[in-house]
């Protein structure tokens, strides 16, 4: 009974993790509301968690927090921004503890359904069947639209805030199907239909933010594929692969002379051409371009080990930021961020989790952050009976942690569960497949 009612915990945080835009608290202003993380604290007090050198590390984690929340309630920041602040980066931890040794207990029942209702929800969109129920929702999702979102060309939002904002959703569906997949509870058929959906959520999404992160998974995945197969069938993978080549100019130069630039992963892709073409690509002004301002304020939080000595600023630091811009006006490459992004006065976050944790506790934080994130993948060198069929559930693997880190460290709000559900996925099947080897070596050993 005791399992049953653990499995169910689990179930339901996993469940909400699709859904974190649910505005449930009207008097929060965050749209990012992961109560799957109340979910996970409940089982976490119910069932504890194992203790290990990760568990560790986040416990330690949370200390030093805690000492910085303290440190700026005293130094006068206001302690309702300090606590909303602090248990913000607290939340998605609490997800990944309570998932992080138990995703076998997952249901791909609870996936389905996520899954169905998201890319139903989406084809209504696309078609604008939804605007009847758009001022019903808003009740729960308060940017939702019925159709296509805004103007000009951008796509549907799902059950998110915007495009951008189910991008992150929709490359957490991918990667769960990925998991139950690699765990054996779908067959390869299943996984196959998963991704054929996902894409098509992609074109009816048109964001860039979702066009990037299911790149990254894709392109290391072909890589990882490539670079485990044996010579021979690297050999063959070329020769077949070569074909795929025009095929993916041809489609590409369509996409581009059909969509206009308004649709985001289309103006993204003419963006990159055009600063390619021009040999800017790796100016900062270049790359700024293409994340719409989205990465200065990530690079502002890195670069605050720079300015701040290392020492980090206090918990919700954000909200000083701009006193401590005339200090980088000496740095030449922050004078796009100066007279491009923060032209209006308006307050900004770092776009990132870990660019935020740097920014508020430098390098005490960051490397806490890192420290967690190498031991999720650090015992997979342990694993030694990797085989030629386990390539492609091997070359997964990779792509779902490379696509964590990416949002954990470039691109995510802070109570964004996706990636540390992802992150729950890597560690637990590592685990899994070292107990296996092990009983593997045990029983040879016998013999």
């Amino acid at each position: 009974m005791r399992s049953i009612r653990k499995s169910t915990l689990l179930n339901i945080v996993l469940f909400l993790s699709f859904f974190p835009f649910f505005k449930i608290v009207p008097w929060i202003e965050a749209e990012v509301q992961p109560f799957c993380a109340l979910v996970a604290l409940i089982s976490i007090m119910l069932f504890s968690f194992k203790k290990d050198r990760i568990s560790f590390l986040i416990i330690l984690f949370f200390l030093f927090l805690f000492m910085f929340s303290i440190a700026s309630i005293l130094l006068g920041r206001s302690p309702g921004s300090v606590i909303l602040a602090a248990g913000s980066y607290v939340l998605p931890l609490l997800i990944f503890l309570a998932l992080k040794d138990n995703t076998a207990l997952l249901s791909p029942k609870i996936f389905y359904t996520a899954f169905i209702l998201y890319f139903v929800v989406g084809t209504l969109q696309t078609f604008g069947l939804l605007v009847w129920a758009q001022s019903y929702i808003q009740l729960i999702i308060p940017r939702f639209s019925g159709s296509p979102f805004g103007l000009g060309g951008r796509g549907v939002s799902f059950l998110a805030q915007e495009p951008s904002g189910a991008g992150f959703i929709v490359t957490l569906m991918l990667a769960t199907g990925a998991y139950f997949y690699m765990i054996n509870k779908i067959s390869g058929k299943v996984f196959s239909m998963i991704t054929i959906a996902v894409l098509t959520m992609l074109f009816m999404n048109k964001s860039g933010t979702t066009f990037l992160l299911l790149f990254i998974f894709f392109s290391v995945l072909l890589f990882m594929l490539f670079w485990y197969s044996s010579l021979a069938k690297k050999i063959k993978a070329f020769f077949m692969t070569m074909p795929i080549v025009p095929i993916f100019v041809i489609v590409t130069i369509i996409t581009l002379n059909y969509y206009t630039d308004t649709v985001k992963f289309v103006a993204l892709l003419n963006k990159l051409i055009n600063l390619v073409e021009s040999e800017s690509i790796f100016s900062y002004g270049g790359i700024a371009s293409l994340s719409g301002g989205r990465f200065i304020t990530v690079a502002m939080g890195y670069a605050s080990l720079y300015y701040g000595f290392g020492m980090g600023h206090g918990i919700a630091s954000y909200q000083d930021m701009y006193s401590k811009l005339s200090t980088l006006l000496n740095l030449n490459w922050y004078r796009y961020s100066i007279s491009q992004r923060f032209a209006s006065g308006e307050e900004q976050k770092p776009n990132a989790y870990g660019a935020i944790i740097t920014l508020d506790m430098g390098v005490i934080g960051l490397g806490l952050l890192i420290l967690i994130v190498y031991h999720c993948w650090r015992s997979r060198d342990k694993v030694k009976y990797w085989g030629q069929e386990t390539i492609l559930r091997k070359s997964l693997l990779v792509s779902i942690f490379s696509t964590a880190i990416f949002i954990i460290f470039f691109r995510s709000t802070t109570t964004m569960p996706v990636a540390w559900v992802m992150l729950a996925y890597v560690h637990d099947f590592i685990r899994r497949e070292i107990k296996a080897a092990e009983v593997k070596n045990s029983i040879s050993q016998r013999r």
